[in-house]
């Protein structure tokens, strides 16, 4: 496989989930609620999988792992990380939320440590931890969220890491189950039971639909599709053609993609706080992902 392919979809994957941030704030300042984006993002996206099986005839199986895994999948991987990144994104810049998806893996690490025997931390791993809650720290600490006074950090950072734990104990709970699922019909599952729970909410939050105007519908299009389906198929793609620490690269793009997607076509702002702040938390992730990396090819030897 052509290596420039596999650093495309590398590329593809960490810039479409970068902008998505920059493509929230946008719907927000066309006049859309935060609930209207989320809700109408994860129907499009579920709408486009099912499209796109019926294109390729994949064959979506259903059992009692896949409908149990969905349901849970679907809230606490889609639905509720969704909501509480789109609210996020309402209290701070689309860079400052950002550098919080990227805690994810660590994230993931910390808790499987606690609830699973098999996965215990690493010395080197611990310190990256350490160094990113510590850039996570200095943001908060800063006041500065990319949005000058308007900006609400600390109300921001609570909502985040909310998501970035959701997210984290979901994927744990979804390895309980691995041997016994397709991938693909999880995917599907997962999509359609989350867009069905945010679409049973959202008539009961009054003032946070906003308009449904043309330029509300194209972005919530571009969120589904080129931040949602799109980085989530060349990821996979990826992994499928080369090495899990090598595509892991992807995370480190985000931040980047939203911080300067932000500057230019929101006027939101690069503060002090952010940039240390931020910085802390890559060198924290990347010191992990190098540990992880290190002892999975230990294990393979």
């Amino acid at each position: 496989m052509s290596r420039r392919k596999v650093w495309l979809a590398i590329i593809l994957a960490g810039a479409g989930w970068g902008s998505e941030g920059v493509g929230t704030r946008l719907a927000f300042e066309a006049g859309a609620g935060p609930y209207t984006v989320a809700a109408w993002r994860a129907f499009v996206s579920g709408l486009a999988i099912l499209i796109w099986a019926g294109a390729t005839r994949r064959t979506i199986h259903l059992n009692r792992v896949i409908l149990r895994q969905g349901v849970v999948q679907g809230v606490a991987h889609l639905a509720a990380p969704y909501l509480l990144l789109t609210l996020a994104y309402e209290n701070a810049s689309a860079g400052f939320v950002s550098l919080f998806i990227t805690l994810v893996p660590l994230a993931t690490a910390a808790l499987a440590h606690v609830l699973l025997d098999n996965e215990r931390m690493t010395g080197s791993l611990f310190w990256g931890m350490a160094i990113a809650v510590g850039g996570v720290a200095f943001m908060v600490l800063s006041g500065d969220s990319g949005l000058g006074e308007q900006g609400r950090p600390l109300l921001a950072t609570g909502l985040a890491l909310g998501s970035v734990i959701l997210i984290a104990w979901s994927s744990i709970y979804a390895k309980r189950d691995a041997d016994h699922y397709d991938v693909f019909s999880l995917t599907v599952a997962q999509m359609v039971i989350g867009a069905l729970i945010l679409a049973i909410v959202m008539p009961f939050t009054p003032g946070s639909i906003g308009e449904l105007n043309r330029e509300v519908w194209l972005l919530i299009l571009f969120l589904a599709v080129f931040g949602s389906v799109i980085p989530y198929a060349a990821f996979f793609w990826a992994l499928q053609h080369a090495r899990a620490n090598l595509v892991a690269l992807s995370g480190y793009v985000p931040p980047f993609v939203a911080t300067i997607g932000g500057v230019l076509l929101l006027d939101e702002q690069l503060e002090a706080g952010m940039v240390i702040g931020g910085s802390l938390i890559l060198v924290g992730v990347f010191a992990a992902n190098r540990a992880e990396a290190k002892v999975a090819s230990e294990i393979h030897l």
